[in-house]
């Protein structure tokens, strides 16, 4: 049997705090409606919901679909809300909109609000560059547009330039609590006009739709933030979950709850939980399958998990989940959601602190638990059972009631307050008066699109051009590859911010033998259609330089996709990625043992040259100041030289570079064998 409350519970998802309150009953038609009873199951579930998240933000490699957390949230907000709506629609016949959103606000303001100041004057004080940034979000994240705010200022999610801002992960909570504003009046809509079969049938045609608008608003290729970011394409978790209500309420004992079916449910509730598990493990935010009804999937198989939880006599799920370590935790999912980003955005490793790896996931985790439990404690429960209001009442008696004694505490609680509102009076003018910094200069526009465009000629008897500031690549005896039909540009370098802001340097070292196509913010995926449109046009250089990474996954299948559009290609150079992000490791995991499985696939390593050099990068950790820009120019012309002396010494085309091979290239470097321009297969991942 569901177990009944006698107790308050914790936070229904990442944005609320539904109370589930005892369970009493009243006439209803001639019947009796329980109150909705707590469902300890579901705290276990939001708690591995929001452990996922925690561990993905902290960049946890063998995690890279831990953001799905939030869908899971989703789906069990949606559920308990509509849960919740619906025994008070049966218990009388109506829904006090005005109660329901008073104790919403009760609920989530508080901690919300705590969170935006402390913040903010902790921007004020030792981030004033970021002042200016943080205005728009907190206020949009105030009124619960964040997401909106996002869309509209076309602000991308995957993004990597600079620190991120420490309201970011406060778009989730705006998509809820437009859910909570706009949902109850027209669920009262719904019930007075339609049956519960067609209710049920419109909630569940609405999340297919919902998730059809995602797939078709999705492109690959391009920065999906819109479709992340849109209420209109995430809602299909919430409505699933309402619809999971609509289907089944857990106060009322089912006809067909038979044994043999909860057996069933059993089983499907395990599937479902190791289909969420598969794809918190498999899953990352650039992949189309994710747009494309994964999402969908993810929330199916949550509706599934939250059946074989709550059912009447199921037992695997319930003892899985109800446990006092995922309760505990599930009660404080709210709180936990709420201070562990901005924490997490404060402390980057070996930029903001000293650490990296397990020492810093332990302090940021210690540092999460403490601000959570501090904030759950004595903001958000006290609030919770009317603090405010027996606060207002103690104010009133106090001032009614006469005496030196009750002059004294009134004075005190005056100081106090005047000492609060100066200290808001002076954030809010630091906020309003805080300048937004120049623009980096760096990144321009933010794309670069330019070199030589030279296409491929038929072949002639004449002698190759050397390249103006470094030979030629001379390579071994494979018939085209010493001809003079090569007239294409020497280099095609393709890459993101990073290589924004190392073109200038590239083209100085290198000369005009180098064509750059460069854009802020571009993901892996986008980069084979480029490389194959060059390709197409006869102008893909017979070395490719590869600089991918920095805002998002790379993955095996992206990796294969792009040797795949530089076949003939005499190297493809990787270089590998310094950035403080969950992709980091992933990424530079995955270049490292990409290159193992072609021979003319070369790894970069600017993780590791970059590495105790903070004087390399910019406050971001990402991207180079100067003197990092001509070490990784520097780096790139040193691995070019060692290739072409490579080649040169292994085939009759000797040419002689003008940089030298013997400059200093970092230990553990492999290099190809001679390319070969027959298509080859990768070899298999070991």
């Amino acid at each position: 049997m569901v177990q009944e409350a006698t107790r308050e519970v914790g936070p229904t998802s990442i944005a609320d705090a539904v109370t589930m309150e005892p369970v009493r009953e009243r006439s209803t038609r001639g019947g009796m409606i329980p109150r909705l009873p707590y469902l300890p199951g579901l705290d276990g579930l939001r708690a591995i919901a929001v452990i996922a998240v925690m561990l993905y933000h902290a960049g946890i490699g063998w995690l890279p679909g831990g953001f799905l957390g939030v869908e899971v949230f989703f789906v069990i907000s949606g559920y308990l809300i509509t849960a919740l709506l619906l025994n008070e629609w049966q218990r009388n016949l109506a829904l006090d909109f005005k109660t329901f959103w008073i104790r919403r606000a009760r609920r989530l303001l508080p901690a919300l609000y705590l969170l935006l100041l402390v913040f903010l004057a902790f921007a004020v004080i030792r981030l004033p560059d970021q002042v200016a940034r943080l205005r728009g979000d907190a206020i949009a994240s105030f009124f619960y547009v964040l997401n909106w705010f996002y869309i509209v200022r076309q602000q991308s999610y995957f993004e990597a330039i600079g620190r991120p801002s420490l309201f970011q992960h406060l778009w989730s909570l705006a998509i809820e609590e437009q859910f909570y504003l706009f949902w109850p009046p027209l669920l009262a809509l719904g019930l007075r006009v339609l049956t519960r079969r067609r209710l049920l049938a419109m909630l569940l045609i609405t999340a297919a739709a919902s998730s059809l608008w995602m797939a078709f608003l999705y492109r690959p290729g391009v920065d999906p933030s819109r479709v992340y970011y849109g209420t209109d394409t995430r809602a299909s978790g919430l409505l699933l979950g309402s619809a999971l209500a609509v289907g089944w309420a857990p106060w009322q004992p089912s006809k067909w709850a038979t044994q043999k079916l909860i057996g069933w449910l059993d089983r499907a509730g395990i599937g479902a939980l190791l289909v969420m598990l598969l794809l918190f493990l498999r899953v990352d935010q650039s992949q189309a399958f994710l747009y494309q009804g994964g999402f969908a999937l993810l929330g199916l198989a949550t509706a599934a998990l939250i059946a074989g939880t709550i059912a009447p006599g199921a037992r695997i799920l319930p003892r899985l989940l109800d446990n006092r370590p995922l309760r505990w935790l599930g009660e404080r999912s709210y709180s936990l959601y709420l201070w562990h980003w901005p924490i997490f955005t404060v402390t980057r490793p070996q930029l903001d602190v000293p650490l990296d790896g397990i020492p810093l996931l332990i302090v940021r985790l210690g540092l999460t638990l403490l601000c959570a439990t501090l904030s759950y404690r004595y903001v958000e429960r006290p609030i919770r059972q009317g603090a405010l209001g027996r606060l207002w009442m103690g104010l009133v008696a106090l001032w009614r009631a006469p005496g030196q004694r009750s002059l004294r505490r009134i004075q005190a609680w005056s100081a106090g307050t005047g000492a609060t509102l100066g200290v808001l009076l002076a954030l809010g003018i630091a906020l309003v008066s805080a300048q937004a910094p120049p623009p980096d200069s760096d990144f321009g526009t933010g794309t670069i699109e330019r070199g030589p465009s030279i296409v491929a000629t038929p072949e002639t008897t004449s002698p190759p051009s050397p390249a103006p500031d470094i030979a030629v690549a001379a390579t071994p005896a494979p018939p085209g590859l010493c001809s003079p039909a090569i007239r294409t540009p020497l280099i095609t370098a393709v890459g993101d911010s990073v290589l924004v802001a190392g073109a200038e340097n590239l083209e100085q070292q290198i000369g005009d033998n180098i064509y750059i196509s460069a854009t802020v913010g571009r993901q892996a995926v986008q980069v084979p259609a480029i490389l194959k449109e060059r390709r197409e046009a006869g102008a893909l250089g017979a070395i490719v330089l590869i600089d991918i990474g920095s805002n998002g996954y790379v993955t095996t299948a992206d990796f294969n996709a792009i040797m795949a559009e530089t076949n003939g290609a005499w190297a493809v150079l990787f270089l590998n990625v310094r950035v403080p992000r969950e992709w980091e490791k992933a990424n530079n995991t995955v270049l490292a043992q990409g290159v193992t499985r072609y021979p003319n696939a070369v790894l970069i390593d600017w993780y590791t040259v970059s590495d105790g050099h903070p004087e390399y990068l910019k406050d971001d950790g990402v991207h180079p100041y100067q003197v990092g820009r001509e070490v990784y120019a520097s780096l790139v012309v040193r691995q070019i030289a060692q290739l072409q002396q490579r080649w040169s010494a292994e085939s009759g085309c000797l040419l002689s570079p003008q940089a030298s091979p013997t400059d200093d290239v970092p230990r553990g470097q492999r290099f190809p064998t001679p390319p070969r321009v027959a298509a080859r297969r990768p070899r298999a991942t070991l």
